[in-house]
């Protein structure tokens, strides 16, 4: 995280205190390193409202599916009384949202709900130009004293471009216009750093390194070539390549992404699922994307190399200690009944899988399903069981994390203010 003294602001030509304070702060919400409460969230309002449309076209056909228009309506409501601009600028949406808090209240056609929220999403379709505009706004003033309002403003920016699919490091990598001390109106720098965000899908190519069978052929859109090429190569290029042998395989094709970090994921989710196709048929045979990169480029544009993230949680993509951790964690064997080992083997394996996941939705199946493992021996529903006895000793761990990590930020800042 960004740690600078008065002369380092003074020589990227930051000296109003409004300023330093947006680019702190917005560094802050896009840090791999930042504790979790303090990073941008993942939904708002209209991402919020576009789940609750999908689960009124679910529950439509299955009855059990309606209590979460409850509970999705009561998250919209709460996330309505926090959000900075649409309480000024669109005060009507909490009129326009259904007035329903039960399931039993919910009418047998849903169609109506389907049709209120429709219409909320057509007001709020200039959402994210009101907040780019009343941002600007205080920035340009300059005025200390809305660091409140600048801060809400920026989250709500932030969360808006990463649940229309930008991706954080995306946003993060533009800061660096932020910091052009050639540019002396921090307005236009904003400017500049927002021109990068301007909604369009581009059109990107990927290449990823896989390891695959040599009988099976695809097509689906996907070019499949073996061997690296015998050209010159760039910088990126080679790192991509790396030590790959003439008979090593790789993926190309297209994809429509916001920026080159989304392509990636993207990419890496489309892989995944042609690897569960050919797991279907090839059951003993074990495929994987391969190397430490993807290639992704746009169009004529010279190709980059993008680190592959063998797990989507970035906080276990490091661990300290890991030695002794699993040491300890194989010891516990020797103490533990069969029984007892078998399910908690059973649980890890699934955790494995959900950490390795391409996607948001194997990874939450197999949280949910290592859960159950743990919980199988629990009295009444298996749901009531993880609710009451998994949930407590999640949440201190996590609590544990939360403090050790705020304490390092605190200690941190601390002996950098003191210093002289």
């Amino acid at each position: 995280m960004l740690y600078l003294n008065d002369a380092e602001w003074v020589k990227h030509g930051i000296a109003n205190d409004l300023h330093r304070f947006f680019v702190l702060l917005w560094d802050e919400l896009l840090h791999p390193e930042t504790p979790d409460t303090w990073q941008v969230r993942t939904s708002n309002v209209r991402s919020a409202l576009g789940e609750l449309l999908d689960a009124v076209h679910v529950a439509a056909h299955h009855e059990p599916y309606r209590y979460n228009i409850i509970v999705l309506l009561a998250e919209i409501r709460a996330m309505l009384q926090m959000d900075p601009v649409i309480s000024r600028h669109f005060p009507f949406v909490v009129d326009f949202l259904p007035k329903i808090d039960s399931a039993e209240n919910l009418p047998k056609d849903l169609a109506e709900i389907r049709r209120q929220v429709n219409v909320v999403l057509g007001h709020l379709r200039t959402l994210r130009d009101v907040l780019l505009q009343q941002l600007r706004l205080l920035l340009v003033e300059g005025n200390p004293k809305n660091k409140t309002d600048v801060y809400k403003l920026a989250m709500a920016l932030a969360v808006e471009w990463v649940t229309c699919g930008y991706s954080v490091p995306h946003l993060r990598t533009g800061m660096a216009v932020l910091f052009d001390s050639t540019e002396k109106d921090f307005g236009k720098r904003f400017d500049a750093y927002v021109s990068r965000c301007d909604g369009s899908h581009r059109d990107f190519n990927c290449r990823f390194s896989v390891s695959w069978p040599p009988d099976v052929q695809i097509d689906d859109g996907i070019k499949l070539e073996i061997g690296r090429p015998e050209r010159a190569l760039t910088d990126h290029e080679s790192d991509f390549y790396g030590q790959s042998t003439e008979r090593d395989v790789f993926l190309e094709f297209g994809v429509q992404a916001r920026d080159v970090f989304s392509a990636r994921r993207i990419g890496e989710e489309r892989i995944a699922s042609i690897f569960a196709v050919l797991n279907l048929y090839l059951v003993q045979r074990r495929f994987d994307i391969k190397g430490r990169y993807a290639l992704i480029w746009e169009n004529d544009q010279p190709a980059v190399a993008i680190p592959i993230e063998r797990s989507r949680q970035s906080r276990l993509q490091n661990v300290e200690e890991a030695g002794r951790r699993v040491n300890e964690l194989l010891q516990l064997r020797n103490r533990l009944d069969r029984e007892d080992i078998d399910q908690i083997m059973s649980s890890l394996q699934y955790h494995r899988l959900a950490m390795t996941a391409s996607t948001d939705e194997s990874c939450l199946v197999n949280l949910w399903i290592a859960l159950e493992c743990l919980a199988r021996r629990g009295k009444g529903s298996i749901i009531e069981t993880i609710c009451t006895q998994i949930a407590p000793t999640v949440a201190v761990g996590n609590l544990r994390k939360q403090v050790t990590t705020v304490r390092s930020v605190f200690v941190v800042r601390l002996s950098f203010t003191l210093s002289p």
